[in-house]
């Protein structure tokens, strides 16, 4: 739980996925505002005062989502920043500015929400979890529209996309994951298992066992307590086996299947 200003709040669940660019001249709002994401486990990837800095820091970085101020000083402009950003970048503006000529122009950025100062901490946390649900439920989100499934995560603050056949299996650590591929590269990810397999498709993808999610058809062999595929054997927890068995019979030719 961490606490900030004398509030105390508890990090919002799988807000790590959440990387955050902040743009605002005020050095002192720029803090509290990095300060209040903090608290609530954002990963802030870089704090900028103006908008060639925060240029510059997007050369280098991907945030999933800025907030940006409007007045960033010197004529600069936060609504001009933000017509320019890269594709899949979001935003939300936290300015002084409420007359309606600037939220008409901020609004045809397609801002996920516009906040007047002076903010209240609520207000901003509101409207990061809100993004940060919409967010998560897209990240790892798998792509129909493609002739090959694939798996769009996150891997230090890059976004990478892993086509689904090439998953072999997929273990918990705590707060961690570890997605294993046919290449017997690992993707070391903090995540939680249950959050990964509600998007993954559940005809390739099953739960063994409490920490482990293996990919069904890449299973050679099913025993009463083991699956195996290649040189490698896992145990099958007992509240498992039914839905286990139903898709290895389903995916894996039936002769493959030892009693």
């Amino acid at each position: 739980m961490a606490v900030y200003h004398g509030i105390s709040y508890i990090k919002y669940k799988d807000m790590w996925q959440l990387s955050v660019g902040i743009i605002e001249d005020e050095a002192i709002i720029a803090l509290d505002l990095k300060n209040i994401l903090q608290a609530i486990g954002c990963n802030i990837l870089f704090v900028a005062h103006t908008p060639s800095a925060a240029r510059n820091h997007l050369n280098n970085f991907k945030p999933d989502l800025l907030l940006i101020d409007i007045n960033l000083g010197l004529h600069q402009n936060g609504i001009d920043l933000a017509s320019s950003l890269p594709e899949g970048t979001h935003h939300i503006f936290i300015t002084s500015y409420s007359d309606v000529a600037s939220i008409e122009r901020a609004t045809k950025t397609t801002p996920i929400a516009y906040i007047t100062k002076p903010y209240k901490q609520a207000d901003v946390i509101a409207a990061i979890c809100i993004f940060n649900n919409k967010y998560r439920t897209s990240h790892f989100a798998i792509n129909q529209n493609s002739s090959t499934e694939s798996l769009i995560i996150q891997v230090k603050g890059e976004k990478r996309k892993i086509f689904i056949d090439t998953i072999t299996h997929i273990e918990s650590y705590g707060n961690y994951v570890k997605i294993y591929l046919l290449s017997k590269e690992y993707i070391l990810q903090k995540n939680t298992i249950k959050n990964l397999l509600n998007s993954l498709n559940p005809d390739k993808f099953v739960r063994v066992h409490r920490k482990l999610i293996l990919n069904i058809t890449k299973v050679d062999k099913l025993s009463f307590q083991k699956v195996y595929f290649g040189n490698l054997s896992f145990p099958i927890g007992r509240n498992y086996l039914k839905n286990v068995k139903y898709h290895f019979n389903k995916n894996v030719n039936s002769n493959s299947y030892s009693k």
